[in-house]
């Protein structure tokens, strides 16, 4: 079992702040920033994420020289759709590269940012416990609660503990087996090939139909005309 520091808060603006700051002062890695609320989340981008209470929010510190960010996205959002299809036993997807959704719906988000000489802090939040009535209106009708699919209470520092050592598991099969190993475990949680899609990224945005995942972690796009294309940055977005 690998040994990891939880420093647990009743409030906090970011856990990921937090963490950032953390490592500033020495910090070790494996140290977990949890916090029952955010009232400042942030996702990529620097896009607002919603955390109230009965949400499950956490920033962890890691030091990981060898690895890459797009590796530790990847892998990370596995293990995040393999514990909770586990403990809810209902299979989530993943949109490429970091949110999990239930129904077309965001469960869950995930952040990694690369910090100083091969530190990373990945963010990851989950709604958990919480109900839909707990976000703005606006976003009513985009989010989903696990609570609320299942009807189900979850203990949230269990699942919190099963998700580091998971990580950990995951980390040294990552190490161990390379990047296309992970891949095509994350590729049994991806949205379906052919699931109509918007891609918007810095220059513009294409319409068309997901395509999978290349073996570098580039995402494909199979446009209305019938041309496939490809995108390594960017955000992809579900047409219903």
């Amino acid at each position: 079992m690998k040994r990891f520091k939880i420093l647990r808060f009743s409030s906090l603006p970011s856990t990921q702040e937090f963490a950032g700051k953390l490592l500033e002062k020495g910090e070790q890695s494996w140290t977990v920033v949890w916090a029952e609320e955010q009232w400042a989340g942030h996702g990529r981008g620097g896009r607002k994420f919603f955390s109230p209470r009965g949400g499950l929010y956490f920033s962890l510190l890691l030091f990981e020289g060898s690895l890459d960010s797009s590796s530790l996205l990847y892998l990370s959002s596995w293990v995040v759709a393999k514990e909770l299809e586990k403990i809810s036993g209902v299979k989530p997807e993943i949109k490429w590269p970091n949110d999990i959704l239930l129904e077309g719906k965001k469960l869950a988000g995930i952040l990694l940012e690369k910090k100083k000489e091969n530190w990373f802090i990945l963010g990851v939040g989950i709604n958990l416990n919480s109900t839909v009535k707990d976000f703005p209106s606006y976003l009513q009708d985009k989010i989903i609660t696990l609570h609320e699919y299942t009807g189900k209470i979850f203990d949230l520092e269990s699942v919190l503990f099963s998700l580091i050592e998971e990580l950990w598991k995951g980390l040294k099969l990552l190490k161990e087996e390379g990047f296309l190993y992970i891949l095509h475990k994350w590729r049994t949680y991806s949205i379906p090939i052919g699931k109509r899609i918007i891609f918007h990224w810095k220059g513009g945005k294409q319409e068309g139909y997901y395509w999978g995942v290349g073996e570098g972690g580039e995402v494909y796009l199979r446009t209305l005309e019938g041309r496939v294309i490809s995108f390594t940055s960017g955000d992809l977005n579900l047409i219903f």
